[in-house]
């Protein structure tokens, strides 16, 4: 993984890597990813080991408050971050994705979300 992140940003390119095992995101992160995707309150440890910016999620699926909690960490500690409530496809819980979306954004209005805008 480290190889294919560093040839892609010799190349100019932006480089995101998402996932669940702590070491890729590690790896990445060291390598020069630009964004390490889904980061947890638990896992959040990792933003300080590298530069990359943390995509944040929720620890467990739905869980607003835990995005909450490694929302404000970003905030206490000065870190750059992007927030995502995470979009379920229409058939596993579309409109109730789209409930959490909106609670995130009326508590953190300021806040980048998941596609750099706020």
């Amino acid at each position: 993984m480290a190889e294919a992140v560093i040839a892609l940003k010799e190349l100019n390119f932006k480089v995101s890597v998402d996932s669940l095992n702590t070491d890729d995101l590690l790896t990445a992160g060291r390598a020069g990813a630009d964004y390490l995707l889904s980061l947890t309150e638990k896992t959040l440890w990792i933003a300080d080991e590298v530069a990359s910016t943390p995509v944040l999620i929720p620890a467990k699926p739905h869980s607003l408050p835990s995005l909450y909690r490694a929302i404000e960490a970003c905030i206490k500690a000065g870190k750059p971050f992007i927030a995502d409530a995470i979009l379920d496809p229409i058939h596993f819980g579309f409109t109730n994705s789209i409930v959490r979306y909106q609670k995130l954004r009326k508590k953190y209005p300021e806040i980048p979300n998941h596609d750099g805008y706020r």
